[in-house]
């Protein structure tokens, strides 16, 4: 990544990170052109809820993952900010889940996945 002048102790260096690979790579097109109204959006609701998770955003995420567990044909579709920040995380997604991941950036980001043999 490309070097960026943040200091590691500001209080939202963690998010500044973040918000660099974002325009990164909406530089090279990855992005559609509302993905950093989108992300400053999430920042400010993490901001007004005190940097914490909620009791119903944590219910939410288990249910996500029950619900996705549960389906005969998962498929996760990652949008061109996941793809920027987690796609390493996207590529080590199991291999023995049966979920598949489908990018829905112009731009295949994902492409050193391979899917398991399951269809």
């Amino acid at each position: 990544m490309d070097d960026i002048a943040a200091d590691p102790s500001h209080p939202r260096y963690a998010s500044l990170l973040m918000r660099h690979r974002l325009e990164v790579a909406a530089q090279k097109g990855m992005l559609a052109d509302s993905a950093m109204i989108a992300h400053g959006r999430g920042e400010a609701f993490d901001y007004l809820l005190g940097e914490r998770t909620t009791d119903s955003a944590r219910r939410a995420a288990r249910q996500a993952l029950a619900t996705l567990q549960a389906a005969e044909r998962p498929v996760l579709s990652i949008n061109g900010n996941v793809a920027a920040l987690a796609a390493d995380e996207m590529l080590r997604w199991p291999t023995s889940s049966p979920a598949r991941l489908k990018s829905t950036s112009s731009t295949v980001l994902l492409s050193a996945w391979k899917p398991s043999s399951a269809t």
